[in-house]
């Protein structure tokens, strides 16, 4: 699939003169693929690729991209001063929210590159990615090169036992209220977590003040009786939401 879609991703890229540019510094190949669980029609499974395509495009300058008749699709962006991990993580919670409301499953495999002779080199990654998400059966996720290490160490915690991370009762009782109040704490708890706790940047990126934060802050604390000012007990919520966005039916 990669060798075939390679020519036509090239000419595009050529083609269009506005999308690599000297003063930009680097650029994301991103390959979406369908999972085995997705047994929907190929027209669910486009609409929710470009509904992702569409997110992208609003934090970052999605510049290329192709959705072919079974499904695969490739988007090319620049990175707009915004760092991987983070494009990858706020990729990645849409993508699971696809999943869990509309039971659009997919991968997504990315890389970055800064010319256009790498392109090539940036799509055999993408799809080293997806391929790597298959092997572990993540029902979902988004994989960056840059991390291929990492989720497949985080694969195998899945294999060797990751079933009591995966029933973390603190999580389940976010999960819980959610689903029956729509409060959003667990969306709350994935960006509070991802900022290092910090509570201006958090209530930014929520566009929330910041005492409402701190207000759903104590409610998660004392809904699921933990302290996320101690430091393993962050470090187990992080990975119980990893386990749940990537392995959860």
């Amino acid at each position: 699939e990669a060798d075939r879609l390679l020519p036509t991703l090239h000419n595009r890229v050529c083609n269009d003169a506005s999308l690599l540019q000297p003063d930009q510094a680097d650029y994301l190949l991103i390959a979406f693929s369908p999972t085995k669980r997705y047994t929907g029609s190929i027209q669910t499974l486009i609409d929710g690729i470009t509904h992702l395509i569409s997110f992208l495009g609003t934090i970052a300058s999605a510049q290329v991209h192709m959705i072919t008749e079974t499904g695969e699709a490739l988007v090319c962006l620049r990175s707009s001063g915004r760092s991987l991990s983070a494009i990858a993580y706020d990729l990645h919670i849409h993508l699971t929210f696809i999943s869990e409301q509309e039971a659009v499953h997919l991968y997504a495999g990315m890389d970055r590159f800064q010319e256009i002779g790498e392109i090539g080199v940036a799509l055999r990654h993408a799809r080293d990615c997806v391929e790597l998400l298959h092997d572990i059966g993540a029902a979902r996720g988004v994989c960056a090169y840059e991390y291929y290490n990492f989720i497949r160490l985080f694969g195998g915690l899945k294999q060797d036992g990751g079933s009591f991370v995966l029933e973390n009762d603190a999580l389940q009782q976010l999960l819980e209220r959610d689903r029956t109040g729509g409060s959003g704490l667990v969306l709350t708890l994935r960006i509070y977590l991802s900022e290092n706790c910090n509570t201006t940047r958090t209530a930014e990126r929520l566009f929330i003040h910041r005492h409402t934060l701190i207000n759903r802050i104590r409610t998660i604390e004392e809904l699921c009786g933990i302290d996320l000012d101690d430091y393993y007990t962050r470090l187990y919520m992080e990975i119980a939401l990893m386990m749940h966005d990537f392995f959860a039916a």
